[in-house]
């Protein structure tokens, strides 16, 4: 996975599988959308965790949750003065104190004239950031193309620019820097995030195995939660 969801989401599910079944040997490989891409094609790897489209292509898929995706603005910017019915905090992700869903999207537009921070092209997060741009009719100041979601919050929280970052960050850790979070327009806020192997190759039980615990996990930790799971899966 990439090196976000190599932080908070796979570490439970290694965990619980090694746990289970010690005498596989699980190794933890991190990439941006493209290299994985590649890297699943050669089988290079067994398994990958990232989001994709409504076309899997490649790749079998079973999903394992659905992320939130946020515009992120340091909360010492004035603009916020004038969208403040809009606003959600992290800590109201965290705790599971505010429905998203209850909270309108914001004009996108409104934020113009702000720099932002946003994830280089080879990265998922990247096109879905365009499709949102196009969507606005914008074309934004990007002050920093960065690797990581990770980093483009950090940035963000610095005070330096705008970002957008899924709620799987603020679900997996107690983040209370300084901004404020929006949603986007809701055609664009959602992403599914799937366990998946290359389509028509042989899946041994190993795999098999791990597939299920990480469905398995992924479920109890968002079970009292917000989260929205999908009922449905692609083979």
């Amino acid at each position: 996975g990439s090196n976000y969801l190599a932080s908070y989401v796979p570490p439970g599910i290694i965990r619980k599988f090694t746990s289970l079944y010690p005498k596989v040997k699980v190794t933890l490989k991190e990439a941006n959308s493209t290299s994985l891409s590649e890297l699943i094609e050669n089988e290079q790897v067994d398994i990958v965790i990232d989001s994709f489209d409504e076309d899997m292509g490649a790749y079998c898929g079973y999903p394992l949750v659905v992320e939130r995706i946020f515009l992120c603005v340091p909360s010492a910017r004035k603009i916020n003065d004038d969208w403040k019915e809009y606003q959600i905090h992290p800590d109201d992700i965290y705790n599971g104190t505010v429905d998203p869903d209850r909270v309108p999207p914001v004009d996108l537009r409104a934020f113009r004239k702000e720099n932002f921070v946003l994830l280089k092209p080879e990265n998922d997060m990247y096109r879905r950031a365009e499709a949102i741009f196009n969507h606005y009719h914008m074309k934004p100041k990007v002050l920093f193309s960065v690797d990581q979601l990770n980093i483009s919050y950090a940035l963000a929280t610095s005070g330096m620019g705008l970002c957008f970052a899924t709620n799987t960050l603020f679900r997996f850790g107690r983040f209370r820097e300084n901004v404020v979070l929006y949603n986007i327009e809701k055609n664009h806020s959602d992403r599914v995030l799937y366990v998946a192997h290359k389509k028509n190759r042989y899946c041994p039980r190993a795999m098999q195995e791990f597939i299920r615990v990480a469905r398995e996990q992924v479920e109890e930790r968002f079970a009292n939660t917000s989260a929205s799971q999908p009922s449905h899966f692609r083979q």
